[in-house]
């Protein structure tokens, strides 16, 4: 990165700069800059036989904070006088340097740390002179969290920085029955504690996030006052701030820094009514209330002993004039509020109990829903309802004051804007369309680039992104072909080339094997035979051993999945047209669900569980074998045990749906009909999942018997799997039209393939794509073959490459894993 993160903090509310050598009250939490001014430094000792000691030791930043790997830009400090020595303490994280001759500072951050003060001394035989710099490393951003308050979820998203689309899902975490409907969540900066506010249950929850792999767990939750809605942390991450609309209370916990659990402390009663936001000072001397029914912003000034707020000044606004959302400056001396007649109002904070002086105001055009601002105190930005944009102002360094910039892109109506704490990311969330947006942010022009889009689980409010030491980084390690003719599983090990190798002795798998599933946790692999679901432990070479876990399956058993938590699996019978649910077990032991199976639709052929995890679709073909027939049905499921609801009207309409395949996104499912011979992308209903049929002539020729689809990682390129049973079997390469996900030939402006790759291909019926999307691994049932075929940058097929199966393959999986 080219520049690093700074923040100057004040001493006392209106001044400019503070004095260098008095305690911080900065907390572990602080961001970014508000000027690059330099502090004065503290002297002592020295008299006039030795000489003047130094004076006015500065640094160009107070506060700096860093990711893990990233080079610090040299800070270089100025001191008047001689200097003979330089030392600092406490040491410096992990890679940063301290030059004993210079005082110079620099390096590379290799480790996270948390925010501490280091003091540097400048001596002489005179004496000394000091200045403090709070220095934080942040870790690397790892996964994305949203709290989903419809269904009482936290979504787990992957992070994967530098890649095109960095955002994928990983499965969601399910709140427990006190802790029901979490309005917003908000994370601890040592980045192991999240907090969540339960507007359903009157709580508030501490979850224990796991930064190395996502995991979240649920701590016993806390009595919060009545309708609990709005939570501040301090940057100490000491104290939380809970703001109990319903009964007019705010609530204060205490914090333990190792287990994360909240203790209360007090509460201060008689706030203003229709409490609408609660805001913490930086400093942890003040909260602020904004209250929109009563037109009101009030002050509490909290014990800096106990941690608990006390009524203080409130100010009332003009006549109808409601506070709409407001954001504190990091310095802690300005208050940004929106207000309902197209507004923006500057408060200047006057004093350390929070009193507000004066407003500034701003027009800003239409009504002003949600204000976030920049950590480095440059940029502000809002949320414009009506005009449903972005309008970006800037602030000034030294007043605080805003000049308008420029309009910063679209988001919806009730969108939410948060910026991470290094001021790089920025994601927004449709409460109501139900969809997060992430960009990248340009943190020297405030500009927001739009890198994706994604649908979330049903109403998303609030998210964090969890950091830990290293990136995410995703490989592909072994390929498993579930072989019918054979009876066995043949386990191949993924090289970095592309290329596959033998791993282990083929697995047996009892008779006549059709499918296989991978649980998303990589603990096991399951295994569909024709009587039975077997259970296989994958080891930590990626092998598979036999753990000794059956079930027993109807008559006709068709396939199976694992949903995005790894908690449940389920299985389709042709003959008894039923989807059949099974609980997983913490050693893979499946037990079946007693309120299940339920019908699902004729002759059922497949099944998938799309990305948020909220739907489950089976494609069925229906009674008579032509292309008039055949559907797909969505399926709710339950986030807590699993179980299933039909939620929507059938379709997208005929051709038996061999394959279901869903874009990265989540709002498209595509399907291969096998009779219709055709695939197209179908919109999906966020509510009831239902598939939306593709107009007229849009379906995408795909030769005879299209049995299976995938993408590219960067979902710019499809492929389709064509057995043509009559003839050379096919494999078909599109484009990916980025406007509405349509599978075409970009080039030619048309619908029809851009490539027909048939090279050595017999029935090819199922495809994988490596993680980098440089290799497509075709399984080719009628010559006992895994094709191995490069991806060239622009999306076309050349082969690479082929492994011998066992006898008759019928179906593969790839095992990626996230490190």
């Amino acid at each position: 990165m080219e520049s690093n993160t700074l923040r100057l903090r004040t001493a006392e509310r209106g001044t400019v700069a503070r004095t260098s050598g008095q305690p911080h009250a900065w907390g572990l939490g602080a961001l970014v800059m508000v000027s690059l001014l330099a502090a004065c430094g503290g002297s002592s000792g020295g008299g006039s036989n030795n000489g003047p000691p130094p004076s006015n030791l500065a640094y160009p930043s107070e506060s700096v904070v860093l990711e893990s790997g990233e080079v610090l830009t040299p800070l270089v400090p100025t001191v008047t006088g001689n200097v003979t020595s330089w030392s600092i303490d406490p040491a410096l994280p992990a890679g940063l340097d301290f030059d004993g001759s210079t005082g110079i500072i620099s390096g590379t951050a290799t480790a996270d740390a948390l925010q501490t003060v280091h003091t540097v001394r400048a001596v002489n035989a005179g004496g000394s002179a000091f200045a403090d710099i709070d220095l934080r490393v942040l870790g690397i951003p790892r996964y994305l969290v949203i709290a989903n308050l419809n269904d009482s979820t936290l979504s787990r998203l992957t992070y994967e920085d530098g890649e095109a689309l960095p955002l994928q899902h990983a499965g969601y975490h399910r709140f427990s029955g006190s802790a029901e409907g979490p309005q917003a969540i908000v994370l601890h900066p040592n980045g192991l504690f999240l907090f969540a506010v339960h507007a359903l249950t009157n709580t508030v929850s501490t979850q224990v996030v796991d930064p190395a792999t996502g995991a979240i767990s649920t701590a016993t939750p806390q009595p919060a006052g009545s309708g609990p809605h709005f939570m501040a942390l301090t940057e100490d991450g000491t104290f939380l701030y809970v703001a109990a609309r319903g009964s007019n209370q705010v609530h204060a916990f205490s914090i333990d820094e190792t287990t994360g659990a909240l203790n209360p402390e007090g509460s201060v009663e008689s706030i203003p009514a229709e409490l609408s936001q609660l805001l913490v000072d930086p400093d942890g001397e003040f909260l602020l209330s904004l209250h929109r029914l009563t037109g009101t912003i009030q002050a509490y000034p909290i014990d800096g002993g106990t941690g608990v707020p006390t009524l203080g000044t409130a100010l009332t606004l003009p006549a109808l004039t409601q506070p709409m959302h407001g954001t504190l400056h990091p310095s802690g001396e300005h208050l940004y509020v929106g207000l309902n007649f197209g507004m923006i109002a500057r408060f200047p904070i006057t004093s350390s109990d929070g009193e507000l002086g004066v407003a500034q105001t701003r027009q800003v055009g239409d009504t002003p829903t949600w204000l976030a601002i920049h950590p480095e105190a440059s940029f502000l930005y809002v949320v414009r309802e009506a005009n449903e944009d972005i309008r970006r102002f800037t602030i000034d360094a030294g007043t605080g004051v805003l000049t308008f910039d420029e309009d910063g892109g679209e988001a919806p109506q009730g969108a939410r804007l948060f910026i991470d704490e290094r001021g790089t990311r920025a994601h927004v969330i449709d409460v109501t369309g139900g969809t997060l947006a992430a960009y990248d942010l340009d943190a020297s022009t405030g500009d927001l680039a739009l890198l994706q889009t994604l649908r979330t689980r049903p109403g998303p409010r609030s998210c964090v992104l969890l950091r830990g030491s290293s990136t995410l980084d995703r490989r592909g390690e072994q390929l498993y072909v579930v072989n019918s003719g054979s009876d066995t599983v043949r386990t191949f090990d993924v090289e970095a080339s592309g290329e596959l190798s033998l791993n282990a002795t083929d697995a047996p798998t009892g008779s006549t094997p059709i499918d296989i599933a991978l649980d998303p946790r990589q603990r096991f692999a399951f295994v569909l035979n024709a009587t039975e679901i077997r259970t296989f432990d994958i080891e930590s070479d990626g092998s598979l051993s036999d753990s000794g876990f059956f079930v027993l399956t109807g008559p006709n058993p068709n396939a199976i999945t694992v949903d995005t938590t790894g908690r449940f699996l389920y299985l389709i019978d042709r003959d008894d047209d039923i989807v059949t649910l099974y609980a997983i077990g913490a050693d893979g032991e499946l037990t079946i669900d007693a309120g299940l199976p339920i019908s699902t639709g004729v002759l059922p052929r497949s099944l998938a569980v799309e990305p948020t995890g909220k739907f489950l679709f089976v494609g069925h073909d229906g009674s008579v074998p032509n292309g008039t027939e055949g559907a797909i049905t969505p399926h709710l499921i339950d986030p807590e045990d699993g179980t299933l609801t039909v939620s929507g009207a059938v379709g997208p309409g005929p051709g038996f749906p061999s394959s279901i395949t869903f874009a990265r996104s989540a709002m498209l499912l595509y399907a291969t009909l096998l009779v219709a011979n055709t695939t197209a992308p179908y919109p999906i209903d966020p509510v009831t999942g239902q598939p939306t049929p593709t107009p007229p002539g849009s379906p995408v020729p795909a030769g005879d018997e299209p049995f299976d689809l995938a993408f590219t990682p960067d979902g710019r390129f499809a492929f389709v799997a064509v057995r043509n049973p009559g003839d050379v079997g096919q494999v078909l390469a599109y484009d990916v039209r980025p406007t509405d996900g349509a599978v075409r030939n970009e080039g030619d402006n048309n619908f029809q393939p851009k490539q027909t790759f048939d090279l050595g291909l017999l029935r090819p019926r199922r495809l994988a794509v490596s993680h980098d999307g440089q290799h497509l691994y075709v399984l080719s049932e009628g010559s006992d073959q895994v094709h191995v075929l490069a991806i060239d940058a622009g999306g076309l097929l050349a082969t690479d490459g082929f492994v011998a199966t066992g006898v008759l393959p019928w179906d593969m999986e790839l095992r990626i894993v996230l490190d």
